[in-house]
């Protein structure tokens, strides 16, 4: 049996901290480790990453803890949830909802910082009668030509600065 003094700790050491909600609490593992190394290195290295596996492995979660502690002045955070009824037009909108305009044409984030979009459940917007899904081809677009075009001109858009986590 432990001593008292010990019981003592333990619980000034679990019930001082920060008040979190369980939703929030993330269990370090090897996996969430190995995660979280990877996504710092193409964080720090201006890579785009696309993280694949199983449901319920801690995907979402693991990105997510770790795109909200990053520091705000140096990074602009977006997360993306994806449904079935996202539209590509939908997409666009909040993707472009966080930057600034440059020149015509030309989107970014402000001075100094990095936007990173974090686009959660990608594979869920509904197909179309011909198998095609609008915001994965709105997104592929972008990633492949890194730019979109302008729904009222069609007027092409880059955007520089930014980081897409998938």
């Amino acid at each position: 049996m432990l001593p008292q003094r010990a019981v003592f700790v333990y619980r000034h050491y679990l019930y001082e901290r920060e008040e979190r909600s369980v939703s929030t609490l993330l269990i370090p593992t090897a996996e969430t480790a190995r995660l979280e190394f990877f996504l710092r290195t193409c964080l720090d290295h201006d890579v785009p990453l696309l993280v694949l596996g199983p449901s319920g492995t801690g995907k979402s979660a693991s990105t997510t803890s770790l795109l909200v502690d990053l520091p705000k002045d140096k990074f602009i955070v977006n997360i993306v949830n994806f449904s079935a009824r996202t539209s590509a037009s939908q997409a666009q909108d909040i993707i472009m909802s966080k930057v600034d305009r440059r020149r015509k044409g030309v989107f970014g984030p402000a001075m100094g910082r990095k936007y990173v979009v974090f686009i959660d459940d990608v594979n869920m917007p509904q197909k179309e009668p011909y198998g095609a899904q609008p915001p994965i081809e709105f997104l592929r677009q972008w990633l492949d030509h890194k730019h979109f075009y302008d729904k009222k001109d069609t007027s092409k858009i880059e955007l520089f600065g930014v980081l897409e986590l998938l």
